[in-house]
């Protein structure tokens, strides 16, 4: 049975199709990524955010599926149906904004998962976007059942979220990674200005593949500081008490004697 790829373009914006770093885009690059890894036989989930027009995408070779809205349940029947059609006893799954998508830590995953005959494989501890996941095609039929019953949204880690729901169920390999990044809450990714700002910068510091990040991050902590994660409004100026661990009395004097709102 072959190898054959999925990538997960169901929520993704403009900045996936973004050049990125002077180059290709991060879903041009998942696509190559994808082409190495299953014989060119590539299934595209697309949502609205995919501005590419199907005509081109099935130009390239690539198998589309299009909805408006998307559920984990819906993307594992389109990937039951393309594993059927196209012969796959394995399944390559990337997510479509990832340009640090890793040929070596794919090649991996893929013999983690052949050797011990896994259902699922995944690597552990890396930020998101540098390691596809691995599905045994012949899990399908039972994930996308699963799936009706315990619905996820279609996103990151949708496909684990449906597995957890019965995780004993499926022979699980992992592949670790050998500094536990998760920490830093790093996403090198092409979904937000703010992610594709830090990849941008993680590349231009000669970051390449998942042993680069590694080795780089905790040495580059401004790498975490790119634009604003979210902003503060406090929409009322008063308050009921001035407490003592408070610095807001500082700034405003004492705050129970202040009635303004916006």
């Amino acid at each position: 049975m072959e190898t054959r790829a999925v990538i997960n373009a169901t929520r993704v914006n403009e900045f996936a199709i973004k050049p990125f770093a002077g180059g290709p885009g991060a879903f041009e690059r998942v696509v190559a990524m994808a082409r190495s890894a299953a014989n060119g036989d590539i299934l595209v989930l697309a949502g609205p955010g995919l501005s590419i027009p199907d005509e081109k995408l099935a130009a390239d070779g690539l198998t589309v599926v299009r909805r408006q809205s998307w559920s984990m349940h819906a993307a594992l029947e389109a990937m039951s149906s393309f594993a059927a059609s196209a012969e796959a006893g394995t399944l390559v799954y990337y997510q479509a904004d990832s340009p640090f998508v890793d040929a070596g830590l794919c090649a991996t995953l893929l013999d983690l998962h052949r050797r011990y005959r896994a259902e699922y494989t995944f690597a552990d501890g890396y930020p998101p976007g540098l390691a596809p996941e691995v599905l045994a095609a012949k899990s399908l039929p039972n994930l996308v059942e699963l799936a009706s019953r315990f619905d996820a949204p279609s996103d990151r880690d949708g496909l684990f979220a449906v597995i957890q729901k019965d995780i004993n169920s499926y022979d699980i390999e992992t592949h670790l990674s050998p500094v536990d990044l998760r920490g830093y809450r790093f996403s090198p990714v092409c979904d937000s200005m703010r992610n594709m700002m830090a990849a941008e910068r993680l590349w231009a510091l000669g970051a390449r593949n998942a042993d680069d990040v590694v080795a780089t991050l905790p040495a580059h902590p401004e790498l975490l500081r790119t634009v604003p994660a979210f902003l503060w409004v406090q929409i009322c100026d008063g308050c009921p008490q001035a407490c003592s661990y408070c610095p807001y009395p500082l700034m405003v004097g004492d705050p129970t004697n202040l009635h303004s709102s916006m």
